[in-house]
């Protein structure tokens, strides 16, 4: 039968451990967080291994280990073979592959009701317990005000972020959950006995058995729905004595994986000091492609782990350097334009301490080259103007540089600038030919030039007389010969008028639409006197003083 695993509040809220020292209250400074070793063993989830992902008896079962560690420090399954719940070969469950199941072509065979072992039998291969080792630590968040620390993960996948070879991946597709499933963890350290009371209290799924000194005081055997455990450290052990602490965990079968663990055993008083980053910046922005990644060097440190992720949770890892020596590290695999976070821990035989979160920002690309539009190549231009047209190519460009020359060399280019694609150039040469090219910028700067095109200008006769500007001229200004003068670049509607100095129409002069060119027209008989002369064309107007004398 498939067990089920629920999410349950409260207790099972995630994988919680609560850390809690005497050193607290002698004043010793505690860190906000604390990074505690681990070593996964991740495991086919396929069906190939006959002890995980398989049908199986549920509940929990004590007794399925012996009361002590072998001579390597790992669980020994039970000679008493009525315990054993789908765990005879658990020898190989928190052993690198290469060490312990290699070369063995004997699997274990059991019956799915009771669990209970039925034989061995041989097979083609010796894969079924093969394992990959990954190295990791898990980081526990400091309750404020107190001295208990917390790692809190309603789902405890801690494989998911590492994608094939580094692990087996999702093998496992029968649930919807797609994580990686079918590992095993242990997690190793030393503690001190003090005075008070030490405790350690577990709640959660599957495997879990705790060892002091390598000998068993917690047994939660089994897959199981969460369930609690705890105990309290034997008051027989001498105080001030240093001892061993081992927690063996094996998360054996999909749905969910759950933990939650409070205890006061570990040495938590900082060790090492947290690692001060460098450079780049918190917050910097424009990091070029690739870039060197510096962090302060600690005495007494003797590696470091980077961790570098496109995500502030780091939930995924674009780099995970550990052993690193030097204080350095060249970061060849970051993407433009991209924010990341980073971390620096620092490890040695005794302690871990993890740097501040920073994050920075990669350059982005260049521009890629625009598209030219319109005019095509080789296009004549019947018109003295011309309206330059391109594509907007990348996106976050800020402006246009746009070349127009008469020398496909672009030595004497008439270069302008712009945020719209499109640029109007007046005044074109008559029977010349013009060579153009667009670039675009960015925050990053000027990307390369679109290719050039070249079109030639030849102007029809009525172009070639139009007036480049409009003009007005008044002549004559006497009583009896009064005229004006005045010049259209474009087809627009014309208005004149003359007015007094007190704003009276004294004469509607002309009133309509005219093509583009040059005219004269008469103001007719004029009272001597000052008049304003009002002229409005299109988008053009003026106002003109005349004295007729």
């Amino acid at each position: 039968m498939m067990i089920t695993k629920v999410s349950i509040i409260g207790w099972i809220c995630g994988l919680t451990l609560l850390l809690t020292s005497n050193v607290f209250s002698q004043g010793v400074v505690l860190d906000d967080t604390i990074w505690i070793p681990v070593t996964y063993y991740d495991f086919h989830s396929d069906g190939s291994n006959p002890e995980f992902e398989q049908d199986h008896p549920s509940g929990v079962t004590k007794g399925m280990v012996e009361p002590f560690l072998d001579k390597d420090g790992k669980p020994v399954p039970a000679s008493d073979t009525a315990k054993i719940r789908m765990n005879s070969y658990m020898k190989y469950w928190f052993r690198p592959f290469e060490d312990s199941a290699q070369g063995d072509f004997t699997v274990p065979t059991y019956n799915p009701v009771t669990g209970r072992q039925t034989g061995t039998k041989t097979v083609a291969t010796d894969t079924a317990f093969k394992n990959i080792v990954i190295k990791d630590s898990l980081m526990f968040t400091r309750v404020q005000g107190t001295n208990i620390y917390g790692y809190d993960n309603i789902n405890f996948f801690p494989l998911d972020k590492y994608a094939p070879p580094v692990s087996f991946g999702v093998e496992n597709d029968r649930t919807p959950q797609q994580h990686n499933y079918a590992f095993t963890m242990h997690l190793h350290f030393t503690f001190t006995k003090t005075e008070e009371a030490q405790t350690f209290r577990f709640r959660g799924d599957d495997d879990v058995w705790a060892f002091i000194d390598d000998s068993l005081v917690m047994d939660l055997g089994g897959i199981h729905e969460p369930t609690e455990g705890s105990f309290i450290v034997p008051s027989k052990l001498l105080t001030n004595k240093e001892y061993s602490f081992d927690l063996f965990f094996a998360e054996r079968h999909s749905m969910m994986s759950s933990i939650r663990i409070e205890t006061n055993l570990i040495k938590h008083y900082r060790l090492l000091n947290p690692p001060t980053l460098l450079s780049p910046s918190n917050n910097a922005a424009n990091v070029a492609v690739p870039t060197t990644l510096y962090w302060e060097s600690l005495d007494g440190a003797s590696s470091y782990n980077l961790l570098v992720s496109d995500s502030p949770d780091f939930s995924t890892l674009v780099i995970d350097e550990k052993g690193l020596i030097s204080n350095s590290y060249q970061a060849t695999s970051l993407s433009d334009n991209t924010q990341y976070f980073w971390v620096v821990r620092v490890t040695n035989s005794d302690d871990i301490a993890q740097s501040p979160i920073w994050t920075f920002t990669t350059i982005a690309d260049m521009p890629d080259p625009v598209q030219l539009i319109k005019p095509l190549d080789g296009d004549t231009i019947r018109m003295n103007d011309i309206a330059l047209v391109w594509n907007k190519g990348s996106e976050n460009v800020t402006k246009y540089w746009i070349e127009l020359s008469t020398d496909s060399n672009m030595t004497n280019a008439i270069v302008d600038s712009t945020i719209d694609t499109m640029k109007v150039f007046n005044q074109l040469k008559n029977n010349s030919r013009y060579w153009w090219r667009v670039r675009a910028c960015n925050a990053t700067g000027w990307g390369t030039f679109s290719q050039t095109r070249v079109f030639h200008v030849d102007l029809p006769v009525s172009v070639i007389c139009k007036p480049e500007n409009y003009e007005i001229h008044s002549f004559g200004c006497s009583s009896n010969n009064s005229s004006l003068r005045y010049a259209l670049p474009v087809d627009c509607y014309v208005n004149i008028s003359l007015f007094d100095l007190e704003g009276r129409v004294v004469r509607n002069i002309m009133s309509r639409k005219q093509s583009a060119g040059r005219y004269s027209i008469p103001m007719g008989r004029l009272a001597k006197g000052a008049y304003i002369l009002k002229f409005k064309a299109g988008t053009f107007s003026r106002n003109e003083l005349l004295n007729i004398k």
